[in-house]
């Protein structure tokens, strides 16, 4: 009988510790998370101090949706990648085409 209490306390102990363990690692992700938002808004704030554009591409802030920047997907490269293996053609193509953009430039 007194091994049994014994054994029914240690189990106990044992659910107490990982208890414990899961608050604590509740607790972390909500520093972490914490951590993350203020480190977004400090950048935010770095980037309207030097009046670089924001991340949110709505006119009006306070609206939920809505007059979102076009994000178009058909918006073309000027520089064709194939996919596929480099071969020597490829690469003597991706050249040329990036010498005649560092001339445009």
């Amino acid at each position: 009988m007194g091994e049994d209490l014994r054994s029914r306390s240690e189990k106990q102990q044992k659910k107490e510790r990982k208890r414990k363990k899961k608050k604590k690692k509740k607790k972390k992700k909500k520093k972490k998370k914490k951590a993350t938002v203020a480190k977004e808004e400090e950048e935010e704030r770095k980037r309207e101090r030097l009046g670089l554009p924001s991340d949110d591409l709505r006119e009006n802030p306070f609206q939920e949706e809505g007059n979102d920047a076009n994000r178009s997907t058909t918006s073309r490269d000027p520089v064709q990648v194939s996919i596929g293996l480099v071969t020597r053609a490829r690469a003597k193509n991706f050249k040329d085409e990036l010498n005649g953009l560092i001339q445009e430039v």
